[in-house]
């Protein structure tokens, strides 16, 4: 969803900046150049032959956002599936993954360990976990 919002806002950066260079080349040949209609038409004509290159790239950009949809789905995919326990802690933005291979090895639900952050200090065998 978000890179949706972020693709959604690069398009209308785009337009912008598409509108405020065209209006900024035609203020500076309004100075530089009497015949200001020739040099406003060339700035449309440019325009013009950019905009198929600004298409290519935000149809590279939603291909990108497509693959890495299914990345992200076969990774889960693969998780969900697994016998094991596996779990990572990503402490910058608090998110845990877990397996539901956990609740084979520790008797918890990998629901268990999301509500309480702290059950995998109390399942860590004694000795192990100074390391």
């Amino acid at each position: 969803m978000r890179t949706k919002i972020k693709n959604f806002k690069l398009n209308w950066i785009l337009v912008f900046y598409s509108v405020v260079l065209t209006e900024i080349l035609g203020l500076l040949s309004s100075f530089l150049f009497p015949s200001f209609i020739l040099i406003k038409f060339a700035t449309i004509i440019i325009l013009i032959v950019i905009f198929p290159y600004v298409i290519d790239t935000l149809k590279g950009m939603k291909d990108n956002e497509e693959e890495l949809r299914q990345s992200k789905q076969k990774l889960k995919n693969i998780f969900d599936t697994l016998d094991v326990a596996i779990w990572s802690h990503d402490l910058r933005t608090d998110n845990l993954l877990i397996t539901q291979g956990i609740e084979k090895l520790y008797g918890y639900s990998y629901i268990d360990f999301q509500n309480d952050l702290n059950l995998w200090k109390k399942v860590i065998y004694p000795d192990d976990l100074p390391v």
